[in-house]
C-alpha cells in the first residue's frame, strides 16, 4: 500500500512510481490484447509525459479526453496526473458536434481524441490525436516528479444525475487518494487481486478503480466491452468488480455460475432492486451495496460482508475520511477529505458547501442504531397528491418486494381531483400482474393515496448505455401513454 502522507505534509509518493520500484514485475494493467507490469506501465507513462510536454501541456493545463477506453486512455490519465495537469474525461454519448459547449463550460485547453473522429468534432481549442502519445522510443527531457501533491487539482468530472445539464465537479488528487484509501481499508484489496473495469472512466465509480489499484498494487483489467461479463470474469480470473443494477441483472440472467475467485461485487449507482438482492442471497454471492456520488469522489458508505442480506435496504457504514449527518427533512449531508472543491464554470470554481463545510446532497435517509445508512429517496423527486407528499422511491421499494417484479420506476401522472397520482413502469420477472392485483398486494404496506393508479410497460432500451435511469425520460413516456388512453 502506498504510504499515507505525514501529518505535516500534503504530498505522497507517486503511486505508479512507488509500485514500479517496489514490485516492477507485478501485473498492473491487462486488456484483451495487451498486458503491462508496473515497470512497463511506468515506462509508457513516462513516454506520454514526454509527448504531452512537447505539445505544450504543463502543470495546471485542463485536458479533455474524448476517446475509446483502452490502455492508451489509462496511460494518458496517469501521464496527465504525473505532470500536474487536470484530466477531463467526457462521456462518449455526447455527439462530437456538441462537444464545444462542454469544453467551454470547463475552459479546457486541449482535447485528446481518436484521430478518425477529428473531422467531425467542432471545438475551438487545439486537438491532439491519441496515437501520438505512445511513441516507439523517446528521450526524456527531464525526470518526472516522484511526488504527488494532494492539494493539486486532478480531475473535472461531469455528474451523471437526473438533471438536464451536467455539473462539472473539480477534485484534487487528495480527494481521489483518500476516497481510494478509505475504500481499500473497508474492502481489502491486495497485490495479485484483479479489478475488472466495466464502469466507464468518465464516471467517478470507474475512475476510482484506478486509484484503488495503484494504491494497493492490484491489477487493473480493461476487458472488451463487447464481450459478455461472465466471459471476462472467467478469462481474467477477476476478484473484484463494480457494477450497477442493470449490469448485475444481466449477469444473473445469464445463469452462469459466479466463480469462487470473485470476492467482491460492489453494487451502486442507484437503488438495487430487492429482487436482485434475493437472487444474490440464494447464491450467497459476495455483494456489497454502496452509496456515493460524484461530489464525494465515489463511495460514502458501503455494507460489510453479509450485511446486504441481513439488513435489506441498507447502504452500509460510513467509510474512513468521510463524515455524514442528517439535516432538515432527513436530508443527507456529507463532508470530509473526499469532498470535491466545487462546481466549475469557466475558470471559476463555485463552492458547494454550507458555512460548516457540509454538502447538502438532496438525498433523504436515516441511520439505524448500528450506524448503517438507509437512503429513502430524493427530495426533488417528491410530488403532491391531494395535499399528501409522495416519494416515488418508497413505492418502488414496495414494488421491488414483489417476486413478480424485476424492476420498477414510479412517476407522477396528472389527475383532475388530486393533482397527481402515482404511475408505475414495471419490468416483470414472470407473469404480469393486473393493476388491481398490484394494488391489493401493496395495500398492507402503503397508504391508499400511494398505490399506483396505472401501470406502464417497461421501455425496451431503458438503462442501456447509462448508469442511471432518467426519471425525466420516464415521465415523458408516461405523458405520451396517458395521451393515448381513453
Amino acid at each position: 500500500m502506498v504510504p499515507m502522507p505525514a501529518s505535516s505534509t500534503s504530498i505522497i509518493p507517486c503511486p505508479l512510481q512507488y509500485q514500479a520500484r517496489t514490485r516492477p514485475d507485478t501485473p498492473a494493467l491487462l486488456t484483451s490484447d495487451e498486458q503491462f507490469t508496473f515497470a512497463e506501465l511506468h515506462h509508457e507513462v513516462e513516454a506520454a509525459v514526454y509527448q504531452l510536454h512537447r505539445l505544450g501541456i504543463r502543470c495546471g493545463s485542463r485536458i479533455a479526453l474524448y476517446a475509446e477506453e483502452g490502455s492508451t486512455y489509462v496511460i494518458t490519465l496517469l501521464a496527465l496526473w504525473r505532470m500536474g495537469a487536470v484530466a477531463i474525461p467526457i462521456n462518449l454519448r455526447y455527439p462530437p458536434e456538441q462537444l464545444d459547449r462542454l469544453l467551454r463550460q470547463v475552459s479546457a485547453d486541449r482535447l485528446i481524441t481518436e484521430r478518425s473522429w477529428i473531422p467531425r468534432i467542432q471545438a475551438s481549442i487545439p486537438i491532439i490525436a491519441c496515437d501520438t502519445l505512445r511513441p516507439d522510443s523517446f528521450t526524456p527531457l527531464f525526470e518526472s516528479k516522484r511526488w504527488q501533491s494532494l492539494q493539486h487539482p486532478a480531475t473535472i468530472l461531469f455528474t451523471s444525475g437526473s438533471t438536464a445539464l451536467p455539473k462539472a465537479v473539480l477534485h484534487t488528487y487528495g480527494n481521489h487518494f483518500f476516497s481510494a484509501r478509505g475504500a481499500n481499508e473497508h474492502l481489502p484489496l491486495e497485490v495479485g487481486d484483479r479489478w475488472l473495469m466495466v464502469l466507464p472512466l468518465y464516471h467517478v465509480g470507474g475512475l476510482a478503480i484506478i486509484f484503488r489499484c495503484l494504491l494497493a498494487g492490484a491489477t487493473m483489467v480493461l476487458g472488451c466491452k463487447q464481450e459478455p461479463l461472465p466471459d471476462q470474469i472467467e478469462a481474467f480470473h477477476i476478484t473484484h468488480v463494480s457494477l450497477v443494477a442493470t449490469q448485475f441483472k444481466r449477469w444473473l440472467d445469464s445463469e452462469r455460475p459466479v466463480p469462487e475467485h470473485v470476492r467482491v461485487i460492489l453494487l451502486g449507482g442507484s437503488a438495487i432492486p430487492a429482487s436482485l438482492i434475493r437472487r444474490a442471497e440464494a447464491q450467497q454471492l459476495p455483494i456489497y451495496l454502496t452509496y456515493g456520488m460524484t461530489e464525494a469522489a465515489s463511495q460514502v458508505t458501503t455494507t460489510r460482508p453479509g450485511e446486504a442480506f441481513a439488513c435489506p435496504g441498507a447502504s452500509g457504514h460510513l467509510l474512513p475520511y468521510r463524515e455524514l449527518r442528517l439535516g432538515e427533512h432527513d436530508e443527507i449531508h456529507v463532508r470530509g477529505k473526499t469532498l470535491c472543491q466545487g462546481y466549475v464554470e469557466g475558470k471559476a470554481v463555485h463552492r458547494i458547501t454550507d458555512e460548516e463545510g457540509w454538502y447538502h446532497t438532496g438525498d433523504r435517509g436515516y441511520l439505524d442504531e448500528e450506524g448503517r445508512l438507509f437512503v429513502t429517496g430524493r427530495l426533488d423527486n417528491m410530488f403532491i397528491a391531494g395535499g399528501e407528499n409522495i416519494y416515488p422511491e418508497e413505492i418502488e421499494e414496495a414494488l421491488h418486494a414483489l417476486p413478480e417484479v424485476s424492476q420498477a420506476l414510479v412517476v407522477p401522472v396528472p389527475d383532475e381531483t388530486f393533482g397527481y397520482r402515482p404511475g408505475a413502469f414495471i419490468q416483470w420477472a414472470g407473469t404480469p400482474l393486473s393493476l388491481e392485483d398490484v394494488r391489493t398486494r401493496l395495500r398492507p404496506h402503503l397508504a391508499r393515496y400511494k398505490l399506483p393508479v396505472v401501470l406502464f410497460p417497461w421501455p425496451e432500451h431503458a438503462g442501456k448505455g447509462s448508469l442511471k435511469l432518467s426519471r425525466t425520460h420516464f415521465s415523458e413516456l408516461a405523458a405520451r401513454y396517458m395521451e393515448r388512453m381513453p
